[in-house]
């Protein structure tokens, strides 16, 4: 993410010449928590993906729309369409399948995949509270440096320091895609 955020900013600098500065963040506290949010939904796929089956971890990351669905419900007093509350139900029922436990994976990576779908909800509502405040190329940036500096903490730094040149110059490679 960090990566990614400086290829953005170097593209920005030479095409867009938006204005990004730290003050930007203390103005706006809602991106700190859209970035948070960002390496909270990032880390807590990683973990399900490694501790359930693929199919479990993505199934709940798609739950979002469900649970933003509702969270946007309950805060910001958005109305339930028909179809809305059919997805609803659905989308319960499709959890009791998965988070049975004959239905395969970890109790745990089944918990941290529907921590993915919560935590991306809410990432989801905080973004569009925060749209229209910030060019999207900042709020992107902001979302990208801070999100990767939060992940950091919850990842395993010397899986980074013992990067091959190979596998520096791939990582660099993947964070311009």
């Amino acid at each position: 993410l960090i990566m990614a955020a400086l290829v953005l900013f170097l593209v920005n600098a030479l095409f867009w010449k938006e204005k990004i500065s730290l003050g930007q963040v203390f103005a706006h506290p809602l991106l700190l928590a859209v970035a948070l949010l960002n390496a909270l939904t990032a880390t807590f796929l990683s973990f399900a993906v490694e501790k359930t089956t693929i199919g479990n971890a993505i199934f709940l990351l798609y739950t979002e729309p469900v649970i933003a669905s509702v969270l946007a419900y309950l805060f910001l007093s958005e109305k339930l369409s028909k179809a809305k509350i059919f997805s609803l139900i659905a989308g319960v029922a499709g959890l009791a399948l998965i988070l049975q436990p004959s239905a395969g994976g970890s109790a745990e990576g089944n918990l941290a995949g529907l921590a993915t779908g919560f935590s991306y909800a809410f990432f989801v509502l905080a973004s569009r509270r925060l749209s229209g405040k910030l060019h999207p190329v900042v709020t992107t940036f902001w979302m990208l440096i801070l999100g990767g500096l939060g992940l950091l903490a919850f990842s395993q730094p010397q899986k980074l320091l013992s990067l091959t040149p190979s596998g520096g110059i791939m990582l660099a490679a993947l964070s311009i895609l």
